[in-house]
């Protein structure tokens, strides 16, 4: 064989096995399971942050994130509270159907949780979460190698006007703790040849609205100074319940600027996350999700808060996803809902999951802007605030006759046009296109659409006639612990 013949045959050898490695590394990305970061930001409406055009700056570093990532512009969260919505994100179905709600404040052992999935995949799991009813009694541990409530570490005995001290300021941050343990996680307990799922939970934007005042952007020292001390829950309270007006609109806006400086806050701290992931080389092979449970009322219809209602202060939320070419920089108007996300996480990691026909998740992979979705939204009205109530306004008040803070409540979504449902048969119907405000009542000017809306909602409602999940023939709850009382207390959760 002549040496030319040689030389081109060498060269065709070396020419097909780098086609073969390129081929094989080609396919082994296209086999890696992505690391997955799921960032829960508590009480955050869409509407206060910056990125979705509020008028103040209150999150550089999510908007940063979001210039190279999907921003939904949509969002439907499945219910108006912290545990409900939480356990639709880990299960992918709505309230319905896993019951995390007044019927049963746990997520029960019987669902295969969006941890448990993964961890079965061979990721490593680690839960940092900071709002007191997301703990582990109250199920939401399946599945996490590593799960903490950072939230309960701290003494809400003592006041925050006695805090003087920049740094103790600090760390008594929800927020701070939790980054904190990101960080020594990291540092002793993160394997990189092992694909990890994180979730965080910052609950700051949570009233009562207290942000480290080293920290104040848009408040004065003053306006820090008269709400911390008081009884933010005192004022609401019975600014919501009786009908006191407790609170000026003065007063309303103070609280509404408190709420954005804890919004700016915990935005700093998601930053700092951010920024470990691209320390630690993680931030290109991660599947980012910043997502919300719910919203908060400021003033809207009379509320505060995130009770008693399904209005788009407390259900329209953020969602912000990114990872590699997948998802493609910009805006998304399509109507989704945010435990969408189950699917989605669940999709790319290659896991095959049991859908049931109860689920009323979808990928938002293979989101489809012409379908006419019926997302929903439920409130399940929750005892112990009733019961705080009672507690708090005395046997003279009888208000359970006349308030609607004793309804239960669905909200449904199909395109623009929304209808609320309440347990008592009241329908109120909404275009939000024209209407965001939800101001105008649509329900007796537009019979045909209310109509056709009833239509879609038995259809909706078709595949949980044959559905009751054995463990609702047990007894679910259970009497928080003293420990959970205390926290739970310095929350406003319960009096």
């Amino acid at each position: 064989m002549h040496r030319k013949d040689v030389n081109i045959s060498l060269l065709a050898i070396i020419f097909l096995t780098v086609i073969a490695v390129l081929l094989a590394a080609w396919m082994f990305l296209q086999q890696e399971r992505p690391n997955v970061l799921l960032i829960v930001l508590d009480t955050v409406r869409a509407d206060h942050l910056s990125c979705y055009g509020y008028h103040r700056n209150t999150s550089p570093h999510i908007d940063a994130f979001a210039t190279n990532a999907r921003l939904y512009k949509n969002v439907l969260s499945p219910s108006p509270w912290t545990a409900p919505s939480h356990a639709s994100f880990f299960t992918g179905l709505p309230s319905s159907a896993h019951f995390c709600t007044n019927v049963q404040t746990l997520l029960h052992d019987d669902f295969d949780t969006l941890a448990e999935q993964l961890r079965a995949k061979g990721y490593q799991t680690l839960g940092l979460v900071t709002n007191p009813t997301i703990t582990k009694e109250r199920g939401f541990a399946q599945g996490f190698d590593v799960f903490t409530n950072v939230g309960s570490h701290i003494d809400h005995r003592r006041p925050l006007r006695e805090v003087v001290n920049r740094e103790e300021m600090d760390a008594r941050s929800y927020s701070f703790l939790l980054q904190k343990q990101l960080e020594e996680w990291f540092d002793k307990q993160y394997r990189p040849a092992k694909p990890f799922f994180i979730f965080l939970n910052y609950i700051e934007p949570h009233a009562p609205y207290v942000p480290p005042s080293s920290h104040l952007r848009w408040s004065t020292q003053g306006m820090f100074d008269k709400w911390e001390a008081v009884d933010q829950f005192d004022y609401t309270f019975r600014h919501v319940f009786c009908r006191e007006n407790t609170l000026s609109q003065e007063d309303i806006a103070e609280l509404a600027t408190l709420y954005d400086e804890e919004i700016a806050y915990i935005d700093g701290k998601v930053g700092q996350a951010l920024e470990l992931l691209r320390k630690t080389g993680n931030y290109e092979n991660t599947l980012i999700i910043i997502a919300s449970d719910h919203g908060e009322h400021l003033g809207e219809h009379g509320l505060m808060e995130h009770q008693f209602s399904v209005y788009e202060p407390l259900v329209r939320v953020p969602l912000i996803v990114k990872y590699r070419d997948r998802f493609a920089a910009g805006e998304e108007e399509t109507l989704v809902q945010s435990h969408d996300i189950y699917p989605t996480i669940l999709e790319l990691a290659r896991v095959k999951w049991k859908r049931l026909a109860v689920h009323n998740s979808r990928s938002l992979l293979t989101l489809d802007d012409s379908d006419s979705r019926v997302a929903i939204s439920e409130y399940w009205k929750v005892d112990w605030v009733l019961e705080a109530a009672t507690e708090q306004l005395g046997t003279e008040r009888d208000f359970f006759v006349h308030s609607h803070h004793t309804r239960d409540l669905k909200a449904f979504q199909i395109g623009d046009m929304k209808l609320v449902l309440s347990s008592k048969g009241e329908s109120e119907l909404y275009d939000l296109a024209k209407d965001p405000l939800e101001t105008h009542d649509l329900s007796r000017l537009r019979p045909e659409v209310l109509r056709e809306f009833h239509d879609q909602v038995e259809l909706w409602r078709k595949p949980f006639e044959n559905y009751k999940p054995a463990f609702l023939e047990e007894d679910n709850d259970r009497e928080l612990s003293e420990k959970e009382l205390g926290t739970m207390r310095g929350m406003g959760y319960i009096r």
